[in-house]
């Protein structure tokens, strides 16, 4: 029998209804082809790699684009299906068990950290984390917000509480939006019950 495979040591796979949202680390632009978790104003713009703005420059104000057609019957959770990249955050939704929740009508903000944030934490933590459930649920927890929060809402607003209890306080250091100490570096992603927005580490 095979070992059971966790966030921590996930490979990536092969995305079965194409290629959607993958992000580069170095550019940071999103890629987006036969994508259904983003709607099509969403995967334009990813496409364009936000031409209006750089991907090291701060984050302009806007609101999210409002998903019809496919993308409005979509979760916050294709979202995170839909890229190798996230896939340790993924797993760790699915070992924590919060699948249903994420797939309810909503609506949600995730804040999503890439498989780098997850990388970063120490072997300890990891290991730590990987032994315990509702460690890992309280950590999911701690990236999800119960309201509909663009990036316009976020520059607006100096807290917001998690589905966790923690409150997370948002700052803009060195002119880039933060969330809890994670530096935002891609927004608006949006699905039929929320938007995402990908993050640079781990909120604990």
């Amino acid at each position: 029998m095979h070992a059971q495979s966790s966030f921590l040591t996930r490979r990536h796979w092969a995305i079965p209804f194409g290629l959607g949202l993958v992000i580069a680390l170095g550019s940071l632009t999103v890629l987006a082809a036969d994508s259904t978790p983003a709607d099509e104003d969403s995967r334009a713009r990813a496409a364009a790699g936000d031409r209006d703005r750089s991907a090291s420059g701060p984050l302009e104000a806007s609101e999210p684009p409002t998903p019809t057609g496919a993308a409005a019957d979509t979760t916050i959770l294709d979202i995170t299906q839909d890229s190798a990249l996230f896939s340790r955050f993924e797993q760790a939704i699915e070992q924590a068990g919060m699948d249903d929740v994420l797939e309810e009508d909503g609506p949600f903000t995730l804040f999503l950290p890439t498989n780098a944030a997850f990388d970063a934490l120490p072997d300890d933590q990891r290991q730590a984390l990987r032994q315990d459930p509702q460690a890992l649920a309280d950590l999911v927890s701690n990236h999800v917000a119960r309201a509909r929060l663009g990036i316009t809402d976020l520059m607006q607003t100096e807290q917001i509480d998690a589905l966790s209890g923690e409150t997370l306080e948002l700052s803009t250091p060195a002119a880039r939006l933060s969330i809890g100490g994670a530096e935002i570096l891609r927004s608006d992603l949006v699905a039929g019950n929320g938007v995402v927005h990908v993050i640079d580490r781990v909120i604990l």
